[in-house]
This record gives structure tokens, C-alpha cells and sequence, in this order.
């Protein structure tokens, strides 16, 4: 096969020779192109071709080696990963002018290919690798690198009050749903457990201050009791049903139960990180999806979906980065109990 290839290769070469012979014997160009069909920019291309290498020169060359000219060796492609790490947020031009920068040219496209093969091709893909590579040494991130994080993981805000077990640290706040078609104003009292994002969600009308304790004394406590888990701490904002000048109903409560209440320092102090990651899945998943096109006619009805959700929430949806890193709010439960 190697050696028809290679004749069928001359004999091209030798028709291609033809043609210039009888360029010469006419010499007219235009007519010995015209009657060979070949356009004079590809016969002055053989000219030249043959005038410098002779016959060989009008053999069609080899194909180009099928290795890509932007493939990069391991040691760059590190430095393009290591560089984005350290800047999660720059793109493929600002990388690889930082890259020329420090002496290592590398195009923006091929630095773009570099970061989808290591799957950190979009900026939240690079934060979330960047969350998970430098687990439990967070003292080595810069403010920069803490800021982004915290932005696409508000958890991550929580990591100095980590809880070593469910219960240890509960995040408790009532959250404004604004008026709902067909039902009206709508409250949503939000539980989250610190340790594993497992979450309680109960919806009311208003805000007197006994649903607070309701919701505690209904739902979250006889959860923890029937698996011998023990609250220890509950954080909440500085509302008026969970604090004030005086002892609300539900500090009472809590004392009575001899569990801690926390309220952050402040007038304005930033929401719980727990209850902001649930409150965001809560926006988009359940309001802007499951309740897409679907209307309720009650308060009660509006629950039964929401619990149906929340059900999925808890045991069969993971959350990516701090602190679950990968696995639901049932799994990291379950780990302890």
C-alpha cells in the first residue's frame, strides 16, 4: 500500500511537471493554465517548489504530526492550575497575561483548554476547587480567596463555630415570603442544624411570638429528643420574638430547656450562613421551580409541598463545599447518630 502511495504521489508530481513544460512550450501561462485547469497562484506555487527542490519538490508533503501545537507539558499546565487557584476569579485572558507576565507565555485559548480539562473551566468551578482543595487549612487563603468563597458559599462564613455533632448549634430565623397568590402574607420559620444543613421549615400567617416557640417545641426538639441528641445552642437575629430589652416567651423557653441563646453582637449583624445557603435552595428550587405554574389555595396546602421538598432537601439533595462536601444533611446526620 506504502509503495502505490508513493507512485501515485510521482505520478501527481509529474503531471503538476507537464504542466509547467507546457507553460514553456506555449509560453503563455494564463493559456497552459486555462487548458490544465490549475489557477496561476497554484502554478507560480509549483514554479517555485520545483525551482528549489526539483522534482521531490512537487510531491505533496506529509500531514502535519497529529500532536496539537497548543499542548502544553505538565509542568505548565500546573502553573496555569496553580495560578488559577490562587485567582479563582480570573478568566483565561487575565491568566495568561499574568502568566506572560511572570515569564511564561501561554495563549488565552490554550489556558482555557487547561482549566476544562481540570474541570475548573467556569469561575464557580474554580471556587468550589479552591473551597475543596484547601480544606481545613483555611488560614492559608488570602482575604480575596475568602471573599469569593464566602459569596458563592455562605456556610463557609460559619467555619470558626463548627459543631462536632447535630444539635450542638441550631440557626433559628423567620423569613418574609411576601404575599403569596390565593393565600396572602406568608412568614417561613426556618431551622438549620450547623453541623449538617438539616433544616426544618414551617410556614405562618404572621409573627406572633409564640409560632417560634411552636416551632421548637413541635417539630425541632422532639427530633433531637427521639434521637437522644441533646441542643445545646440556638442562634438567632436580634427580631423582636427572639430578643429583647426584655425576656421574650422565647428565652423563657430556652432557659427552661437549659439551652444557650446566641445572638450576634451588632445592630445590623450579618444572617447565619446556614440559614442564608438554605433560604437561597429555598428561593430557587422550591419558590421559582416546584412552584412553578402551581397555585395554592391555603396556607396548609402550600406546607405539604413545601414539606415534600424539604423531605428531598434533607435526605437526597447534596451540598457541595463547606461543610458537607458532597453529602445530603441526612448523610451527615446519620454519620453521628
Amino acid at each position: 500500500m506504502t509503495q502505490i502511495a508513493d507512485n501515485q504521489a510521482f505520478l501527481m508530481a509529474y503531471h503538476r511537471l507537464g504542466v509547467l513544460n507546457l507553460a514553456q512550450r506555449l509560453d503563455n501561462v494564463q493559456e497552459a493554465c486555462r487548458l490544465s485547469g490549475t489557477t496561476r497562484t497554484t502554478f507560480y506555487y509549483w514554479k517555485k517548489r520545483y525551482e528549489e527542490f526539483g522534482i521531490q519538490g512537487l510531491v505533496n508533503r506529509p500531514p502535519i504530526h497529529k500532536t496539537h501545537p497548543k499542548k502544553k507539558t505538565e509542568a505548565e499546565e500546573r502553573r496555569v492550575v496553580a495560578l488559577a487557584l490562587e485567582n479563582p476569579d480570573f478568566g483565561a485572558n487575565r491568566l495568561s497575561d499574568c502568566l506572560t507576565d511572570r515569564g511564561h507565555t501561554i495563549a488565552n485559548d490554550t489556558v482555557q483548554d487547561i482549566l476544562a480539562r481540570n474541570g475548573m473551566g467556569t469561575r464557580l468551578e474554580r471556587i468550589r476547587l479552591l473551597e475543596a482543595d484547601c480544606r481545613g487549612s483555611y488560614a492559608e487563603l488570602s482575604a480575596t480567596q475568602v471573599t469569593l468563597i464566602e459569596q458563592t458559599n455562605p456556610t463557609f462564613r460559619e467555619r470558626l463555630w463548627e459543631s462536632s455533632r447535630p444539635g450542638e448549634r441550631i440557626a433559628h430565623d423567620i423569613i418574609h415570603l411576601g404575599a403569596v397568590p390565593g393565600i396572602g402574607l406568608v412568614y417561613m420559620h426556618a431551622v438549620v442544624d450547623t453541623f449538617g444543613a438539616f433544616a426544618f421549615a414551617l410556614l405562618y400567617r404572621d409573627r406572633k411570638p409564640q409560632w417560634p416557640v411552636e416551632v421548637l417545641y413541635e417539630h425541632v426538639l422532639p427530633f433531637y429528643c427521639v434521637r437522644n441528641l441533646e441542643v445545646g445552642t440556638i442562634v438567632t437575629d436580634k427580631a423582636s420574638e427572639f430578643a429583647g430589652s426584655q425576656k421574650t416567651m422565647y428565652q423563657v423557653y430556652l432557659a427552661n430547656h437549659e439551652i444557650a441563646h446566641y445572638s450576634p453582637p451588632g445592630r445590623r449583624p450579618p444572617q447565619n450562613g446556614f440559614i442564608d445557603a438554605f433560604r437561597i435552595a429555598f428561593m430557587t428550587e422550591f419558590l421559582h421551580i416546584d412552584r412553578q405554574g402551581r397555585e395554592f389555595d391555603s396556607l396548609s396546602a402550600l406546607q405539604v409541598a413545601l414539606d415534600i421538598w424539604l423531605e428531598n432537601y434533607n435526605r437526597n439533595r447534596p451540598i457541595l463545599g463547606y461543610r458537607n462536601y458532597g453529602k445530603t444533611p441526612w448523610e451527615m446526620l446519620c454519620s453521628i447518630v
